[in-house]
């Protein structure tokens, strides 16, 4: 099965709506995007492609049956591995922001958290280094003696700046 083909496929699938093997059709959408990164997806592709997202995305956190049900399936996870291909474009990529943005307030509203909740990438650690003490640093930078900086002048020219061309 040609590429063209297969994206063809889950272009279609996605649109058939929501049935018994969505959930199945977008884990696997998110595993072709996964190891398909570095193919160089047609134009119409990518529209394809970018199509199935949104598809996935509309049916599974915007649909109706959504609203009720806590255990419903999400496109969250779908919609992070997108980001982190190359694939999309820059102007999708916006798009799915704007979408994971959406998700992750609808996440902290379902959770009981607040809407400006931080994610923490790293942790501040104190460092108790006698290097990195101030103090340390001020009596290092007192005792070195200063280095001798000396100027060098540009080299002068002969000429007057003009240049003189053959007659």
């Amino acid at each position: 099965m040609s590429m063209e083909a297969r994206v063809k496929q889950f272009h279609e699938e996605a649109l058939a709506g929501l049935n018994s093997k969505s959930v199945k059709g977008m884990n696997t959408f998110r595993k072709f995007i996964h190891r398909n990164q570095e193919y160089n997806f047609t134009a119409r592709e990518k529209s394809r492609l970018f199509g199935v997202v949104q598809a996935y995305f509309s049916m599974f956190d915007r649909g109706v049956s959504k609203v009720d049900q806590e255990d419903a399936p999400s496109s969250l996870g779908l919609i992070e591995d997108a980001l982190k291909v190359p694939i999309f474009d820059t102007k999708q990529k916006n798009t799915m922001l704007k979408w994971l943005e959406e998700l992750q307030k609808k996440g902290g509203e379902k959770s009981g958290g607040s809407e400006k909740e931080k994610t923490v990438y790293y942790e501040e650690e104190e460092y108790e280094d006698e290097y990195f003490d101030e103090g340390n640093i001020d009596e290092q930078q007192n005792n070195e003696e200063p280095e001798e900086v000396t100027e060098t002048e540009p080299p002068k020219s002969s000429s007057s700046g003009k240049k003189k061309g053959k007659k």
